[in-house]
């Protein structure tokens, strides 16, 4: 016996329906275009466009849907239309539910009433007799070759359900009568192939071999199928240009004004191309023609329109209102009983990402909750819990947590409904090749969602930004700015509009030092785009930006925001929480204590100061320094006869502000031995460039320990700069005159330059150090005159000719004479090295370890010119923070050439302090 007819029953509503098929599961949003009912009726009931009642549009999205609905909706739908009495959609899905649970008694007992004398079959059986099919082989059991075709229609493969039934009549119906060909007429249509689909039911129509009633369904389907041929060239002539296509359609619908087919083509054109308010126009004035009936045909569709155009409350209105009518059929009731459930699923995971976009994990965790609370069983929890947990930093679980889904949604031959989730997942772990197979992998199942699909190649395009904006933050993050500039230019080309693509601008101006134009942009962007409390994913950017330009107050704020407000990357911490100490030392009282200790051949020096900075008021700043310089000098090692001295000094230094930055200073002190001055104008410290010129006046002298055992004062003059060229480029140096002086007495003149410029090779990220390779240039002249007496004074006397030896030189003038002046010599040159210069390479490592500590090492070699010796350097420290206002630090440092008498010893020096902000 021929089983019931199927392909013959949905090929009447195909023809109302998209070439493509608009398939959509019941939990996603499904194509308006599918939704639409099967006759339009004018206010005055004069004009009726007909399709032969069959299967309703609605039972047609059901069958569709059926590969991707949950076996316990498939169960209640065929309950349903076994009360409806209804054998075409209970054959469907008893096969589809005993595809997947094969001794499930429900679906046995509807078996049963569909067919109490045919033997059940096991399964795979129709799979098994399609292949056969295929191969050419003649089967005995031919009527169930269309219900296998028909299996693979509603999963979206009409192609091969038309390869199946070709081969039926190839090979067994050849030259002959084939009963099915009405079957392969709707199944040609369903793979777009009109012109064939045409010419089948032709044959049909003038086949006196066929019945009546089939030769008069077939012509009648005739002119649907026309309309249908002429709507799917339009949408080739369109292509993917969406505009296009709606002017197409309209143009067809002003034309056939009265013809179906030109109605829903409309529709489907607008949904498309998303102009879902014009779809809500379109059918209330329908609806208002109609005199708003109670039953409605499209009031299903306007539902969904409204649904699609994210109006909820007048969507939930209408679904109400057709879940409440009886006069809609009990699919049509819940398929609004679904979407009343899909809207309140859909708003609170429109929520729960919000939140997560903006780091409000209690926003995303509480939209988790109600989800497992009153939805447990919805397919689209599962994505949501998975990037809920790739979002909170367990990308790993969430990534397990899909692909075990997945497998277990494959392992039973369905769709996998997430693999957007699956996604977004592989993008939040930058896996991008594995992104792009997700997404292809739902443009390439026919059976997802139409919709997904479509959004699926937009997805692609995402991905590919995504990808290439990385790309270049690696590029700036590696200091290749040419690259970084390059990628802009193709981002700017590509999305000239997109808000990503802007914040990377700023980043890249601020790596070639367009510091203002940087912070502007940011600002600009992070006031228009991102208001109120949320996360700016610029903000980092923008506070370094502002912080370079001296504007520090406001700088604070900035790095305060990353802290406080939840959704930034560790980095993003890490940089912040740092730089934000920084800034308190500027905006804060600060009291400072350091002890440094020196060693090297000449002797033994420590020096203890402190000092206490108030915070900036109306532009002024006040500081307090005191000062005690402890010497310990090998008699070894010293013409003097003095080894042990102290000294000390103290002072205050006031400071104004300027505009733009800069800024002018004043220092007054004392010591023992006379007052201390000083003045000084710069722009203001900051991670940016610097610079700074000034004058100290009676300043404690260091250019050895003997000096400063003398107390050893000088006037000195200087310029520094210091800071950042750009974003990998760091410069540090002074060039400095002096006049030296002790007690009084000129004991020479000096000038020198001391810098080192670095290069970044690596920046610090929150898993790698900072690395960075610098050369450095140290270079002095001092000319000195003879001895003064302050220091001849100080000279042991066994190292003073005795009267004898002068005696018995004294017939020798020329040796008389060379004896003192040689002691002078060696006396000068212990106090002060005639000529430093040294030219070095060096390499450095640093890295702040965690909230608390963070530390460097570094490592050098350098040419000693001035004595033609190759020597190294080396030098280590830490810092860790109490608490946000308090900080100890350590160094050790080591200089392999120390300069005490020119004896080439090395030189440690040890430096520990700390910081307290008020």
């Amino acid at each position: 016996m021929k089983p019931l007819p199927l392909l013959r029953l949905l090929v009447v509503l195909a023809l109302s329906l998209a070439a493509s098929p608009a398939s959509a599961p019941a939990q996603d949003l499904p194509s308006l275009a599918a939704l639409l009912p099967s006759s339009i009726e004018d206010e005055d009931e004069e004009i009726e466009v007909k399709k032969p009642a069959a299967f309703s549009d609605q039972e047609l999205r059901v069958l569709r849907s059926v590969p991707t609905l949950p076996l316990e909706r498939l169960i209640e739908l065929m309950q349903i239309y076994e009360k409806l009495d209804n054998p075409a959609m209970m054959d469907v899905l008893v096969r589809a539910i005993l595809s997947r649970d094969p001794g499930n008694a429900e679906a046995l007992r509807v078996l049963t009433v569909l067919a109490p004398e045919e033997e059940m079959r096991p399964v795979g059986y129709l799979d098994d007799l399609g292949r056969r099919v295929l191969a050419g082989e003649k089967v005995e059991d031919i009527d169930s070759v269309p219900i296998y075709a028909i299996s693979l229609i509603t999963e979206g493969r009409p192609q091969e359900g038309v390869r199946v039934l070709e081969a039926l009549r190839r090979h067994q119906f050849s030259g002959q009568y084939f009963p099915f060909l009405d079957d392969l007429g709707y199944a040609l249509a369903e793979a777009g192939d009109f012109e064939k689909s045409i010419a089948a039911y032709q044959e049909i129509a003038n086949d006196e071999r066929y019945g009546a009633e089939a030769r008069q369904e077939a012509a009648n389907l005739l002119p649907g199928l026309r309309r249908r041929q002429q709507t799917e060239a339009l949408r080739h002539r369109a292509g993917s240009d969406y505009t296009e296509l709606v002017r197409l359609a309209k143009n067809y619908l002003d034309a056939h004004p009265d013809v179906y087919e030109a109605i829903t083509f409309y529709i489907e054109a607008l949904d498309r191309a998303r102009r879902y308010p014009e779809v809500i126009t379109f059918l209330e004035g329908l609806r208002s023609k109609a005199g708003d009936p109670p039953q409605w045909p499209y009031l299903p569709t306007l539902a969904h329109a409204y649904h699609a155009a994210r109006l909820w409350d007048t969507a939930i209105g209408l679904f109400q209102q057709i879940q409440r009518n009886p006069a809609f059929d009990p699919a049509t009731r819940l398929d609004a009983e679904t979407m009343l459930v899909e809207i309140h699923v859909g708003r609170e995971i429109e929520n729960g990402l919000a939140g997560l976009e903006r780091a409000d994990y209690a926003r995303g965790r509480a939209t988790l909750e109600n989800l497992e609370r009153d939805f447990p069983n919805h397919p689209d929890l599962l994505g949501y819990r998975a990037i809920y947990l790739a979002k909170t930093g367990q990308p790993d679980e969430a990534l397990l947590l899909l692909q075990s889904a997945r497998s277990q949604a494959e392992s039973q031959g369905l769709p996998f409904t997430q693999l957007d989730a699956l996604a977004d997942v592989h993008l939040e772990r930058k896996e991008f090749d594995a992104a792009r197979a997700a997404v292809h992998a739902i443009i390439n199942d026919p059976r997802q969602d139409p919709f997904m699909r479509e959004a699926a190649v937009v997805k692609l395009v995402e991905i590919g930004r995504t990808e290439l904006l990385e790309q270049g933050f690696l590029a700036l993050q590696d200091g290749n700015r040419r690259r970084a500039r390059v990628i802009l230019q193709q981002l700017e080309s590509e999305a000239p509009n997109s808000i990503e693509v802007a914040l990377y601008r700023a980043e890249v101006e601020l790596a070639f030092n367009r510091v203002e134009e940087a912070r502007q942009s940011l600002a600009m962007l992070k006031t228009t785009r991102y208001p109120g409390a949320q996360p700016f994913p610029g903000q980092n950017a923008l506070a370094t930006a502002t912080y370079r330009r001296g504007r520090y107050a406001e700088a604070e704020v900035l790095f305060t925001e990353i802290l406080e407000q939840p959704g930034y990357s560790k980095d993003d911490l890490l940089d912040a929480r740092w730089n934000r100490r920084d800034l308190h030392n500027l905006l804060t009282p600060t009291l400072t204590a350091d002890l440094t200790f020196q060693n090297d051949f000449e002797g033994n020096q420590l020096v203890a100061q402190s000092t206490f900075s108030t915070a900036w008021n109306d532009g002024w700043q006040f500081s307090a320094f005191a000062l005690n310089e402890s010497f310990w000098l090998n008699s070894e090692a010293t013409y003097l006869s003095r080894l042990r001295s102290n000294r000390f000094e103290a002072g205050v230094t006031v400071r104004r502000a300027l505009p733009g930055g800069h800024y002018a200073s004043a220092t007054i002190g004392g010591q023992p031995d006379g007052i201390l001055y000083g003045v000084e104008v710069g722009l203001l410290p900051n991670p940016g460039l610097n610079w700074s010129v000034g004058f100290l006046g009676n300043a404690r002298s260091s250019t050895s320990g003997s000096i400063g055992v003398l107390n050893g004062r000088e006037n000195r003059a200087y310029t520094r700069l210091s800071g950042q060229i750009n974003d990998r480029w760091l410069v540090d140096a002074e060039a400095f005159h002096s006049w030296l002086n002790v007690s009084g007495d000129s004991l020479g003149t000096g000038y020198g330059f001391v810098g080192a410029i670095d290069y970044i090779l690596q920046t610090e990220t929150y898993k790698r150090p900072e690395i960075s390779v610098g050369y450095t240039l140290e270079y002095s002249r001092y000319r000195t005159s003879n001895l003064p007496a302050a220091v001849r004074n100080e000279i042991r006397r066994a190292l003073v000719p005795q009267e004898e030896v002068r005696s018995a030189l004294a017939a020798d003038q020329e040796v008389r004479r060379a004896i003192p002046a040689s002691l002078d010599r060696d006396v000068l040159d212990s106090l002060v090295d005639p000529l430093t210069h040294r030219h070095g390479l060096r390499m450095t490592i640093r890295k702040r370890l965690n909230d608390q500590w963070a530390g460097y090492i570094q490592a050098g070699v350098y040419y000693a010119v001035d004595d033609a010796t190759l020597e190294h350097t080396a030098a280590a420290g830490a810092q860790y923070y109490l608490s946000e206002d308090a900080l100890l630090y350590a160094e050790l440092r080591y200089d392999s050439n120390g300069r005490a008498l020119n004896t080439g010893n090395g030189v440690w020096e040890a430096n520990i302090g700390g910081l307290v902000n008020f």
